[in-house]
């Protein structure tokens, strides 16, 4: 049995190296101040523990979650960025839900890195950068951090070759702690702009400021969404490393743009079709299976559901995403068989 290439021939993840000599140190009984990963040392507020302690025994959040996100949380992520930062972002299509923000940073590259491009990644950076292109198939130009231009790139000493496609950034920096003003931010966005890049910045570590500055947005630059999508984390802010939620905001072309009514009416449809192959054990196989289920099957099986009260699930759900009934009933009618059939 033999890896893919790609896995091959990764680095070993830095973090992970770190924990396993922190653990091989501990063993031996030394007393480690571990230097690794940037976990919160102190727990998730209380209220943010009650409200997932009640959604967790709500059964609208059983079912599969939207493709693109609660359209609440978007909202929510909209507002926080107008209180914050003074950025107006449409809630429906400069924001992407993500489970942490390292997914959106791992897979960013996979949507616009082809085999043989290149990314501008600063060095030294967050691993994630780099290991995201590599998966790619693109490789990395490290941009040196140095103090003598305060941990910020020299924009001017970097020749950017013909196949680059994105530049990294992240301030306030790990692992520099370096800020980023929006001047700084305004000769980025310029020079990702010259060179028609996508400008990936990686804002996790902007609520963790000290001597009282305030960490910009590059979508407070002057154009900053034309050339770019910016990563946040509740992690960092909130002491929710463990609870993965995070999102990337700005550059619609980069972010996937959801028809609200066809989405909605898709998502209803899936969970008519999983929650009715579930009440018969041939039907779950071949759903399973990805065999074709004829829409006589389908319409037996909802028939069941509805005598039994067992698609509840998928009612509460209609009703809780403010959905109401008239989707849900135009689903079952496209699932069914037409008239005469």
């Amino acid at each position: 049995m033999k890896l893919a290439g790609r896995i091959e021939s990764l680095p070993p993840y830095l973090f992970a190296e770190i924990d396993k000599k922190i653990s091989a140190k501990r063993a031996a009984g030394v007393d480690v101040i571990s230097f690794g990963v940037g976990d919160p040392d102190t727990p998730t507020p209380s209220h943010i523990v009650k409200a997932i302690q009640e959604a967790a025994a709500d059964p609208s959040t059983h079912q599969y979650p939207s493709y693109y996100g609660m359209p609440e949380f978007r909202r929510a992520v909209a507002a926080w960025y107008r209180r914050r930062f003074g950025v107006d972002l449409d809630a429906d299509a400069e924001i992407q839900p993500l489970i942490g923000s390292k997914e959106g940073i791992a897979h960013v590259a996979l949507a616009f890195v082809d085999p043989g491009d290149v990314a501008l990644v600063p060095d030294p950076a967050y691993p994630v950068y780099e290991i995201g292109t590599h998966l790619a198939g693109g490789t990395s130009l490290t941009m040196p951090l140095v103090p003598e231009h305060n941990f910020i790139p020299d924009f001017d000493a970097i020749e950017v070759p013909a196949r680059a496609k994105i530049m990294w950034l992240n301030y306030p920096g790990n692992p520099t702690a370096a800020v980023a003003t929006i001047a700084d931010l305004e000769r980025a966005v310029a020079f990702a702009r010259a060179h028609d890049l996508l400008f990936a910045y990686d804002n996790a570590y902007s609520e963790i400021t000290f001597d009282g500055f305030t960490a910009p947005s590059v979508l407070q630059v002057d154009g900053g969404k034309d050339v770019a999508v910016e990563f946040h984390s509740l992690s960092k802010t909130f002491n929710m490393t463990g609870w993965r939620v995070g999102m990337m905001v700005g550059n619609q072309t980069a972010q996937p743009v959801p028809d609200s009514e066809q989405a909605t009416a898709d998502q209803l449809r899936e969970m008519l079709v999983e929650s009715a192959c579930e009440l018969n054990d041939d039907l779950i196989n071949k759903y399973l299976e990805g065999e074709e289920i004829t829409p006589e099957e389908l319409a037996q099986a909802i028939s069941q559901g509805v005598r039994e009260q067992k698609l509840f699930p998928v009612v509460a759900t209609a009703g809780s995403k403010s959905v109401g009934l008239e989707p849900l009933l135009n689903a079952i009618t496209q699932l069914l068989p037409s008239p005469g059939r």
